[in-house]
């Protein structure tokens, strides 16, 4: 769930509807409702297979292990792939 802050009124902007982010068959980007069962431990974070691409936070060592970028990759949407198929092959939950 990405929250955010308003720059102008300096407030907090609380997200309407929590969302879950995945790939659909075709490898496009799709939010989803978050499952009931992760809506009610809300506020606390639940895995999502895919995070908007401005979002990124794992250890550089961890990072490092997955073999960071592929140099070829040249957009956001397809290293935030390879990322998220990494990350799930490897069955580590962040």
């Amino acid at each position: 769930m990405v929250e955010t802050f308003d720059i102008k009124t300096k407030t907090y902007v609380a997200p309407e509807t929590p969302l879950l982010t995945a790939f659909d068959w075709h490898l496009h980007p799709r939010e989803m409702p978050l499952p009931q069962d992760a809506k009610d431990k809300l506020p606390l974070p639940f895995l999502s297979p895919l995070l908007p691409s401005s979002v990124f936070a794992i250890s550089r060592l961890h990072f490092k292990n997955l073999h960071s970028h592929d140099p070829a990759i040249k957009t956001w949407a397809a290293a935030r792939f390879e990322l998220s198929l990494k990350v799930s092959q490897e069955s580590t939950k962040y």
